[in-house]
């Protein structure tokens, strides 16, 4: 069995951390709670992707300029970057630049952590931990600024953090160690790391030879088993509470390992998230807890998706099978989704009928507060739906679009590579943003966009509110006419792709998991 590690992006195993169009960093300084992350007591509570910095190398000037929340910040780093990754509500960001220095970014600025970094990663809280060129391992602290040490002679393939960072997993050959208030205790040999409660109370970890499921604690002494020949796509939940595994070909949740409850008879099951929350890569999921919460499995060879809920019995219901996208609102408790061109409202309950919302549908959208929908016909018509079902036609000719927040913004009249963006707040009237725009994207509570200008030469504007944008300015263009730096087909986990857009702006598109 092949166990993917938490490491989100490290020399052996860069991960897709980046968006479609923008390289931004995809995958919180705090947990949230359901509250604040725009939860509510019947429905999933989901960690927000409240804040957001961007990396983007100018290769003219060989250096990395960063945008932190749509303010540019003074720091740069000299060169281009290779990886990194985003902490879930964005407060904290790592990236390792070609020479492989690590840096820590917030809203203050860049902050060097430490040279010769072979690979990181970041728990849900923003700490890092990172393995040097001697195969040392730290652990960083944002708050401090300081790097604590935890062991020589580590293995870089297995290695998890804690959600707030207080418990580090990681392995010495074939022993696995948790690392706790400045201590490290050997838990046991030939198992793999899931994950950790931040008391190191609640420990998953996975038999390497029989692939067994099995719940410890920082001690090692209290070691139960929970299941035998689980599959590699296990997820838990953003505390390390509750996992969901696949075990012959049935999904499972456990609960603090307690007694399982069958959930389906699936090959893999995951959450689904609404637009303004990070999807994942690691074992964690930005959830609160499974129990109300929704998730979908998939069709490999019919590339669809199967989409249910867990109750708060947590007892799985399917909603609909065949579907191509989903979008759930904030809370959880109505689910978006296109089955062929018709879209549909479904609530997430016991009982439930899906609502027919309209037919001929090529891509949607929901607003943050759920008041509308946005969806493009096979016309390429944009149409709004309010709470109340009333449709209104909004613009023709539409090529892309994305929702910030409870905005919708959208491209028309595209000719060439551009067109003409605008935005749309009440259903009804378009505002003009700008004119030749080749893409537009939202990252969380942020609206970006690109222009271009001359041959090698792009701008990207960024904005909270749709209002005052944020311009930076940068060239894919080196002035020494050298090669591209890194992968040049458009890898979205190398500082180089960040110079230059896709060929066009991509569709609207739930970041539900639907990868």
């Amino acid at each position: 069995m092949k166990i993917i590690k938490q490491s989100r992006a490290t020399k052996n195993g860069k991960s897709a951390i980046f968006k479609i169009v923008l390289a931004v960093f995809m995958l919180s300084a705090i947990v949230c709670s359901a509250a604040s992350c725009g939860g509510s007591a019947s429905g999933a509570g989901y960690i927000v992707l409240n804040e957001a910095a961007f990396p983007i190398y100018d290769k003219e000037s060989d250096t990395t300029i960063l945008v932190y929340n749509a303010n540019r910040l003074n720091d740069t780093i000299e060169g281009s970057y290779s990886y990194g990754a985003m902490s879930y509500s964005g407060s904290n960001t790592y990236i390792i630049s070609e020479d492989d220095t690590l840096y820590s970014i917030t809203a203050k600025g860049a902050d060097k952590v430490a040279d010769d970094v072979e690979g990181a990663v970041i728990s849900l809280g923003g700490a890092i931990a990172y393995i040097d060129s001697m195969d040392t391992l730290y652990v960083y602290d944002t708050a401090s600024k300081k790097s604590t040490r935890i062991s020589d002679d580590v293995d870089d393939e297995y290695l998890v953090l804690s959600p707030k960072g207080k418990v580090v997993l990681y392995s010495s050959g074939d022993e696995l160690y948790a690392w706790m208030n400045g201590k490290s205790n050997k838990i046991a040999n030939d198992y793999v790391p899931i994950s950790s409660t931040d008391d190191g109370k609640c420990i998953y970890v996975v038999n390497r030879e029989n692939s067994g499921l099995y719940i410890t604690d920082s001690t090692g002494e209290n070691k139960e088993k929970i299941a035998s020949e689980i599959r590699a796509n296990c997820i838990v939940n953003e505390s390390g509470t509750e996992i969901i595994y696949v075990s012959d070909s049935k999904a499972y949740l456990s609960v603090k390992g307690g007694e399982p409850t069958k959930l389906g008879n699936v090959d893999n099951l995951d959450v689904i998230v609404p637009h303004n929350v990070m999807d994942s890569e690691g074992y964690y999921r930005p959830v609160t807890t499974f129990s109300n919460s929704l998730l979908y499995t998939w069709d490999s060879s019919d590339r669809c998706y199967i989409v249910g809920y867990v109750n708060k019995d947590n007892e799985y219901v399917k909603i609909a099978k065949d579907v191509s996208l989903m979008i759930p609102n904030q809370s959880a408790t109505e689910l978006y989704y296109m089955k062929e061109d018709v879209l549909y409202k479904a609530a997430a309950s016991k009982s439930f009928e899906p609502e027919k919302l309209a037919d001929d549908v090529v891509s949607f959208n929901v607003t943050i507060d759920g008041k509308f929908v946005y969806y493009t016909n096979i016309d390429l018509d944009l149409y709004s739906l309010d709470a109340k079902g009333n449709k209104n036609k909004v613009a023709t000719d539409v090529y892309a679009g994305d929702i910030s927040g409870n905005t919708m913004y959208f491209i028309t009249d595209f000719s060439k590579s551009s067109g003409t963006l605008y935005s749309c707040s009440n259903g009804k009237d378009k505002v003009k943003v700008d004119d030749e725009v080749n893409s537009v994207e939202s990252i969380g509570s942020m609206i970006t966009y690109y222009k271009s200008g001359d041959d090698g030469e792009y701008t990207i504007y960024f904005s909270m509110d749709g209002k005052k944008f944020t311009d930076v300015k940068y060239s894919t263009k080196s002035s020494s006419g050298s090669g591209d730096f890194g992968n040049s087909s458009g890898s979205q986990s190398s500082g180089s792709s960040s110079a230059a857009p896709s060929n066009g702006p991509s569709s609207a598109s739930p970041s539900s998991g639907a990868r």
